[in-house]
């Protein structure tokens, strides 16, 4: 059997086409940093994330949180609250400034905050949770998540309360 002759034009682009690897995109890095700050409950590292100005707001919360201060004071609370609280991406969907993630987190309300019932000590919880964010300059600058607070509140026995 006779190979043919390739030009080398061809056989450079061959090998080119082989070797690219495509190079992740930054809202695909910040959101890898970001989860993996979030499971290690590492307020330093999730702080690194934001933009100084960035808006973050909940369902759960009153009002925007600003800048990384603001937000890791959030999420300082909900570790202290829930130490096992665990979260696992179930889908995302990337472009170069924004992402949308669609992930559960899972906990227990081990050492509940002053106001919070005694009803919900001990209750082990599974949210699922979206969250859109906005990126510019490899910072989240912009980021809303949502999830099903009667969820939350049922898993929480709320209603079974007289």
């Amino acid at each position: 059997m006779k190979i043919p002759f390739l030009p080398a034009a061809v056989v450079t682009t061959v090998m080119l086409l082989f070797a690219f690897k495509p190079q992740p995109l930054a809202s695909q890095l910040i959101i890898r940093h970001h989860f993996e700050a979030l499971n290690k409950h590492d307020l330093v590292e999730l702080a690194k994330d934001y933009a100084g100005n960035a808006k973050v707001r909940s369902a759960s919360w009153d009002g925007n949180h600003i800048g990384p201060e603001a937000v890791t004071e959030a999420y300082a609370r909900y570790f202290h609250t829930s130490p096992d609280l665990k979260y696992t991406i179930t889908d995302v969907i990337y472009s170069d400034t924004s992402a949308v993630i669609s992930y559960t987190s899972t906990g227990t309300m081990i050492n509940l905050e002053g106001g919070s019932p005694a009803y919900m000590q001990g209750k082990r919880y599974t949210l699922n949770n979206c969250t859109v964010m906005h990126i510019k300059a490899g910072k989240i600058v912009d980021e809303a998540t949502y999830f099903d607070q009667v969820s939350f509140l049922r898993q929480m026995d709320f209603f079974n309360q007289k």
